[in-house]
């Protein structure tokens, strides 16, 4: 537990500091992840999908026809795809795909819808160039798997071919923030509104493709499996509770893990959080059932 906290304090200061300007956050954030090194058994290559940098990962045993793309959080303020390296590495291994990796521009940089279109554009160019029968799951946290969200919602409205699945950690889906009391360690809803505004500008956050859980339900009908995973002591929870209900109200399948005694994205410390191998490991699992479901 003491380790715990340490590394938790420190994320606090470091990087989850309202006075922290977005390029010394992303650089301290950056220098949490120095000693992380990729699995043995996991390739990685970087290549240019509709003119951006993607980092895949591929794991020795693969089905090339699996694949994952993972969007990053950091509330698109830090965060990068060197910090997700390890973990997209472990998740290739656990549901032997090819996991995808791109790199989303920053709202300090851009704002909405940019990286809609930048995560719109990577996908399109994937479908173009892999083969016909490729299945893809998208995966994220927080603000990524909010976009995960919102382009699966994008992709429905322009009736282009949808994942089969998506799984979530910790999504950010309501940009409406509501100030909250909980045992958050690193969240505030101020800093939460912070990010909020930097990413969203002057756009209403009522739109359903900023904000997810703002779709009308019935949209969830006939839309692909969700599975979240969240830690119950954080910020975002009550966000992961509504986006279920929201899902299964329209008609449509959602399951919810939750976790107790750890922080938002403890999944990314193995070393500092022993719940952190269990979740990567679930999560993992959970996407090679959306490939493999049973019969």
């Amino acid at each position: 537990m003491a380790h715990s906290e340490k590394i938790v304090k420190k994320l606090k200061k470091y990087v989850y500091a309202k006075k922290l300007s977005p390029e010394k956050a992303r650089e301290n954030y950056e220098s949490f992840f120095t000693d992380k090194t990729l699995p043995n058994e996991v390739d990685l290559r970087v290549c240019t999908v509709a003119t951006q940098n993607v980092f895949v990962f591929k794991p020795v045993v693969t089905n090339t026809l699996h694949c994952v793309l993972y969007f990053s959080g950091g509330f698109f303020h830090f965060g990068s795809q060197k910090t997700y390296s390890s973990l997209c590495a472990s998740l290739s291994n656990v549901c032997q795909a090819q996991v995808f990796l791109p790199s989303i521009a920053y709202s300090s940089e851009k704002q909405f819808p940019f990286q809609l279109e930048q995560a719109f554009d990577v996908y399109n160019a994937l479908v173009e160039s892999l083969p016909a029968h490729t299945n893809f799951v998208f995966a994220g946290d927080g603000s990524g798997a909010g976009l995960a969200l919102s382009l699966t919602l994008y992709l429905k409205e322009k009736q282009k071919p949808l994942p089969i699945g998506l799984a979530l950690i910790s999504p950010f889906v309501d940009f409406q923030i509501k100030k909250q009391k909980t045992r958050d360690t690193l969240l505030t809803s101020e800093l939460l509104q912070a990010y909020a505004l930097a990413y969203i500008g002057e756009e209403n956050p009522d739109n359903y493709l900023v904000s997810p859980v703002k779709a009308d339900t019935t949209i969830f009908k006939t839309f692909p499996p969700v599975f979240i995973q969240a830690c119950r002591d954080e910020l975002l929870f009550e966000q992961s509770v509504q986006l279920q209900d929201t899902v299964i109200s329209g008609g449509g399948t959602c399951v919810l893990e939750s976790f107790s005694d750890v922080w938002h994205f403890f999944q990314a410390y193995p070393d500092h959080c022993a719940q952190s191998h269990t979740a990567v490991e679930h999560f993992g699992k959970r996407i090679l059932q959306f490939f493999s479901p049973p019969e």
